[in-house]
């Protein structure tokens, strides 16, 4: 019993110790609660504020009715007040921050206001927006927060490496494309890179690293470009480009007057340029007709073409330039000019080369070339030129040749010939002609200024004579070396020489036909040297020397001749001469007695 009565003493005091305990929990509960309360009407009370009191901008968004909107944009101000019309000021160090776009953005301005329906924000006073690769700095900005779209006056884009200025901007933070307007000028802030632009319209593609421009002017080192319409690709890291492509009426210059060349300006006009960037060497490529005109010190040139390219080293030097269908005209401040034309031309601008493809013609002061293609340098006006043919004017020679007429161009063609100031080289089936008169030959050399012509290799040979009886001929000759000697007024063919005239043929080892004086292209006579054999009807006659005279048709041979026919006839004489017109021979003997033979064919 003693020990159910303590039982019951010990239940009765741990009910009283637990009724305690729940007391105690349940007013700590209840001052929970009250003091929770009383800290939410504190912190409601805080949202009404002076203007000068600093708000976070997730407050702010939240108090102006951005709760229970997912948006991933944040603000935050030294002050922030709403007007009566519902609209938001900040002022003071004010931050935006928009993840709502592939791109984060930050857009920093000293004021700011957000409009009443939340779809625009305006900012003024030190405004940057600052993007990955992309900073803009404008006076006044407005910022779209529905379209992502940035409008701005008085800005300033810092792209990668390029800085853009320009009057208005309409920018699209979500296809990272804008459209830059009233004189927009640009520059790459690489320090080593020359390149700068100026256009009234510009469209900003950021993901083609690109910029299309309206009106466009732009310097890219010794490089300065018109165009009514240009396109930029910049490289992937944005301190240069890698190409631009020009339409439109473009005029593009080129000025190198520290380099040293034959061309120090070089200005072209087209319908479409572009310039390329490959490694360190930029290229120049015009598709469609270009003209090009050229200054230098002591050259210029014009000429026009189609699908021309020009090639600039690392610094900007202009190396050559070639072209399709083009025509070109060299000038020198002495007045001495020329005209080169082909399928295609290559200017080497260093070395003074040029190379001419496919139906290559010069026109020159002294003769006019047409070959399969032509090499020239331009320093002396030095050329080498294949499957040519060539006009030699008159004012080539500074001596009058003879057997050409004086008046009248001599005609070249052969495999290959060699211009040089002093003299005109060919090889290679050579044959030179005017009017009826001409050689073949395997070589031949034309001096400028002795007016001497030279043959060698199988030279062959025909030449108009007159004649007072039987009227105009030809005397048909071959030789291994002719010389035409101006000076001395005859022409010298060497070798084993064989002449023929109608029926009348000679063979000698030397032949020296002798010009007129006063008409340097008229036969006045030829003589024969060295085993001389001359053919006529049935009759052989052999000599040392003989002498023709065309005038007369008459062969007179000296140096113990003899005469011969084909009845085996012989005759020795001191002096032949055969009558050609006439059927006559007459044999001379001058020894201790004179005597006279006459011999008449048929008696």
């Amino acid at each position: 019993m003693p020990s159910k009565l303590a039982y019951n003493r010990w239940l009765s005091i741990l009910r009283k110790i637990i009724l305690i305990f729940l007391i105690v929990f349940l007013i700590a509960i209840a001052a929970s609660i009250i003091l929770n309360s009383g800290k939410r009407i504190r912190k409601t009370k805080n949202l009404v504020r002076s203007e000068n009191q600093a708000v976070s901008v997730l407050e702010k968004f939240q108090a102006v009715e951005f709760s229970g909107q997912k948006r991933k944009i944040s603000l935050k101000a030294e002050k922030f007040y709403l007007d009566k019309a519902g609209n938001q000021h900040l002022e003071g160090q004010v931050e935006m921050a928009d993840e709502e776009v592939p791109e984060k953005i930050i857009l920093r301005a000293q004021k700011m206001l957000i409009e009443a329906d939340k779809k625009n924000l305006l900012a003024e006073g030190g405004v940057e927006i600052k993007s990955s690769g992309l900073l803009i700095k404008a006076s006044a900005l407005e910022y779209n927060f529905d379209q992502k779209k940035v409008r701005s006056s008085e800005t300033k884009i810092i792209w990668q490496n390029l800085s853009i200025i320009s009057k208005k901007m309409v920018y699209s933070v979500q296809s990272q494309r804008g459209i830059l307007e009233d004189r927009v000028e640009g520059k790459i802030l690489k320090s080593d890179a020359e390149f700068t632009f100026i256009t009234q319209k510009i469209t900003l593609d950021g993901e083609k690293n690109l910029l299309l421009a309206e009106a466009i002017n732009l310097i890219a080192g010794q490089l300065e470009a018109r165009a009514f319409r240009g396109a930029i690709y910049l490289n992937e890291a944005g301190d240069d480009f890698e190409r631009i492509e020009l339409e439109g009426k473009i005029t593009l210059s080129w000025h190198g007057r520290e380099f040293k060349s034959d061309f120090t300006e070089i200005n072209l006009t087209s319908e479409k340029l572009n310039l390329l960037r490959l490694g360190n060497v930029s290229v120049l490529r015009s598709d469609g007709e270009f003209q090009v005109e050229g200054r230098g010190h002591l050259w210029r040139m014009e000429g026009t073409g189609r699908d021309l390219g020009m090639d600039f080293s690392d610094n900007q030097k202009a190396e050559k330039f070639y072209a399709r269908n083009m025509q070109i005209k060299f000038s020198r401040t002495d007045e001495d000019e020329f005209i080169l034309s082909g399928q295609q031309i290559e200017h080497n601008l260093l070395s003074g080369k040029l190379l001419v493809l496919g139906e290559a013609k010069g026109k020159f002061k002294d003769y006019e070339l047409q070959a399969k293609h032509l090499h020239l340098w331009l320093a002396d006006r030095s050329f080498e030129a294949e499957d040519s043919r060539l006009e030699v004017k008159p004012e080539f020679f500074g001596r009058s040749t003879v057997l050409f007429k004086k008046d009248q161009p001599v005609f070249m063609t052969g495999f290959q010939v060699l211009a040089k100031p002093e003299s005109l080289e060919f090889t290679g089936k050579i044959r030179i002609w005017q009017n009826e008169s001409y050689f073949l030959a395997d070589k031949a050399r034309l001096e400028k200024e002795t007016g001497r012509v030279i043959l060698e290799g199988r030279v062959r040979a025909s030449l108009p004579y007159q004649n007072s009886e039987t009227g105009p001929g030809k005397v048909e000759l071959t030789g291994e070396m002719a010389d035409l000697l101006p000076q001395e007024k005859k022409l010298v063919i060497n070798g084993l020489v064989n002449l023929q005239k109608d029926g009348l043929k000679l063979q000698a080892k030397e032949l020296r036909l002798f010009f007129d004086d006063r008409t340097p292209d008229r036969l006045s006579h030829f003589e024969a040297s060295g085993q001389v054999a001359v053919f006529w009807k049935e009759y052989l006659a052999k000599s040392q020397q003989a002498i023709y005279k065309p005038e007369e048709n008459i062969v007179i041979m000296n140096g113990l001749p003899e005469l011969s026919n084909l009845q085996g006839d012989h005759l020795e004489a001191d002096k032949l001469t055969l009558f050609l017109s006439d059927d006559r021979i007459q044999a001379e003997n001058q020894k201790r007695e004179r005597s006279l033979t006459i011999l008449v064919r048929g008696k």
